[in-house]
């Protein structure tokens, strides 16, 4: 797999959980969960019988019996009186599952879950988040995985529309680069590419590449953030996204 070629900024110089170095780092957290239902199904009650008809029904039965027999009045009376009975399928389709996708990844070498931090800026009220940071070194070097709930279903979008759908989070990330999303394919599956800079809290500017793969009301997003250890994070960064599963 071929990484896109980042311009990292420099910083966190002085330990990994002095500074975020994403907007999403954090110990495995759980937004409180909404459950997106359908509205009441409903029920059918069928009208009273019209008295008037019964009479209508019963005379051509009467007229056809004489005519044509008792078999032909019972068919013209079955004819007659049959109503359209309503569709009762009530199945909702569509609905959307009530949390984020529990994801299973392999942690690469080298990198441990890292609890003493916190995601800073999340995309959507519904969501998990694991921050791994890389083992004995001083500079917060990170590979992060985030499961959202999406407020709407993906499953009929276009490449176009997935990668508007998060050119459209620009705001909420806080996007200062101009740089702008993309198609790619990662371990096989399709994603959108984009690389972020945005302000941090004790320095001007981070950067990271994030990696968004969608899947129905699913989105599921892969951080890769080296800030010195560029080669080794973005090899954990791979070993992740081709283990990841949800």
């Amino acid at each position: 797999m071929t990484y896109p070629s980042n311009h990292h900024q420099s910083g966190y110089a002085n330990g990994p959980h002095r500074e975020p170095a994403t907007p999403y780092p954090g110990h495995h957290q759980h937004a409180e969960s909404n459950t997106y239902g359908g509205g009441p199904t409903g029920s059918f009650n069928p009208p009273p019988q019209n008295s008037s008809a019964s009479r209508v029904i019963l005379i051509i039965a009467l007229c056809v019996a004489v005519i044509f027999g008792v078999g032909a009045t019972i068919t013209a009376i079955n004819l007659f009186s049959a109503e359209e009975k309503p569709d009762t399928d009530t199945t909702a389709t569509g609905e959307p599952p009530s949390s984020p996708a529990t994801v299973s990844y392999t942690t690469p070498d080298g990198f441990t879950l890292n609890s003493a931090t916190v995601l800073v800026t999340p995309l959507f009220d519904e969501y998990t988040v694991d921050i791994m940071t890389m083992d004995g070194v001083d500079t917060y070097e990170s590979v992060f995985v985030a499961s959202y709930l999406l407020p709407y279903d993906t499953s009929d979008y276009s490449d176009d529309q997935l990668v508007t759908a998060i050119d459209s989070l620009s705001t909420v990330i806080g996007k200062l680069n101009s740089n702008e999303p993309g198609m790619t394919t990662v371990a096989g599956r399709d994603a959108v590419q984009d690389h972020i800079e945005q302000e941090g809290t004790s320095q001007s500017t981070i950067s990271y590449d994030a990696y968004f793969f969608f899947d129905g009301w699913y989105l599921v997003q892969v951080g890769c953030q080296p800030n010195v250890e560029t080669g080794q994070v973005e090899a954990a960064c791979q070993d992740v996204m081709e283990t990841i599963a949800w």
